[in-house]
């Protein structure tokens, strides 16, 4: 796209070949990309090479990544001459830029999905639970000297099959101790599975 001359936005000052101009942009098309979330009324050809989102050309443009929510990664690449103020990001890779939480690396874990959908939060194209481990807790029928099945697993989904799935809720198993003449004293509570 080449852009409408007169049309002034004061964002991001360019520099073409060692000369600081302002940021020109004219009506968008089908082929511009927003800036970003802080700018949305300012676009850029990313698909035109050596050319600027401000509409002006230089000898080794940058390649920078608009970063919508501002968590460091960015998706879409553009081409700029001069160093951005903010709204781009240097690395790419973030596979929802409209979740702050989501970005190559994340090393956190979350019991609600991203703003885009699913659990995957550190963008490697797969959802890990934080746990996966089951266990259970009930007496072996011995009421004169009681054992108890699963004691001494603790901190363990309350399970005897699988750990619940990203974001379902089920009973976490605390603790499980022998008690003669009463059975098995058990301390639990409800947590929601996380991932990332």
């Amino acid at each position: 796209m080449r852009p409408t001359l007169g049309i002034v936005v004061g964002v991001v000052t360019l520099s073409a070949c060692g000369t600081s101009v302002p940021g020109t942009y004219g009506t968008p098309d089908a082929g511009d990309l927003p800036d970003a979330a802080s700018d949305a009324s300012s676009f850029s050809d990313a698909g035109e090479a050596g050319t600027t989102e401000g509409g002006s050309s230089c000898a080794s443009p940058q390649t920078w990544y608009i970063d919508a929510d501002g968590d460091g990664y960015g998706a879409a690449a553009v081409q700029l001459c001069a160093t951005p103020t903010s709204g781009y990001a240097s690395k790419n890779g973030d596979c929802d830029d409209t979740d702050a939480r989501a970005y190559p690396g994340q090393p956190a874990y979350f019991d609600t999905p991203r703003k885009s959908g699913g659990f995957d939060f550190d963008c490697n194209g797969d959802e890990q639970e934080e746990s996966t481990l089951t266990g259970a807790c009930h007496p072996d029928g011995n009421m004169a000297n009681p054992q108890c099945i699963g004691a001494g697993n603790m901190n363990v989904w309350y399970s005897e099959t699988v750990a619940p799935a990203c974001g379902e809720t089920a009973g976490w198993l605390i603790s499980c101790t022998a008690r003669p003449a009463i059975g098995c004293g058990i301390i639990s509570e409800t947590r929601t599975q996380k991932c990332k």
